[in-house]
């Protein structure tokens, strides 16, 4: 029996490695289960055993990408010596800038198209804004979770923005802090103080996304 599990995991890991390889090369709607099935060599009706849907294997496959680079970051700092606002701003930014590479990009924005918010992870956005101001663990739980909604939706809606040259990852970031920590009635002096402390924190690494949506994440 233990076996078992251990062969199902390691398919179930397979799975996970391979559909990120064709996601990448292919984009989310060209994929299919013949074609990650072909890959690896395994049955075709492993992938919806394991995964249910194309979709939840690409939500997976994003929350692995975003996971990994947002702990590889905070492995190469010391963050625990950091305040948490300063924190969640940095993780922002990382965030915002891992969009740089288009295929990631493009795969996020088609799986916001089939489900408008199946990326949106309410109970991470909220850590994050109560992590920038602390004052949003005193709201009401309703006022709390509309708050979250909200920057959720607007967190995918800014990266579309991306396809104007004239926008930057930095820009989406620093209006992200700056809706968060304005609505919360900080004042733009210290809303400027903690961007900038954030960006000189995470220009000391380069976070970038490459071929098959693997991460690096090293020192400048």
């Amino acid at each position: 029996m233990a076996g078992t599990y251990i062969v199902g995991d390691k398919t179930k890991a397979a799975i996970l490695k391979g559909s990120r390889k064709l996601f990448y090369k292919k984009g989310y709607t060209s994929t299919t289960y013949n074609d990650i099935s072909a890959l690896l060599n395994i049955n075709r009706a492993l992938i919806p055993y394991h995964f249910n849907t194309k979709l939840a294997l690409a939500v997976s496959v994003y929350n692995e990408i975003i996971n990994t680079a947002i702990d590889e970051a905070d492995g190469l700092l010391d963050i625990n010596e950091l305040s948490d606002d300063l924190v969640s701003a940095f993780h922002i930014i990382i965030f915002y800038r891992l969009f740089n590479n288009k295929h990631l990009r493009e795969f996020s924005c088609d799986l916001i198209n089939e489900n408008s918010d199946i990326l949106y992870d309410i109970e991470q956005e909220k850590s994050i804004i109560k992590g920038l101001n602390n004052d949003y663990s005193m709201m009401d739980s309703t006022t709390e979770l509309l708050i979250a909604n909200s920057m959720s939706a607007v967190r995918y809606r800014l990266i579309k923005c991306l396809d104007d040259e004239q926008v930057t990852p930095d820009n989406l970031a620093q209006q992200y802090i700056d809706f968060v920590l304005k609505y919360a009635g900080v004042t733009n002096d210290d809303i400027k103080e903690l961007k900038d402390s954030a960006f000189q924190l995470a220009d000391l690494i380069d976070c970038e996304v490459k071929s098959n949506f693997q991460i690096t994440v090293s020192y400048r």
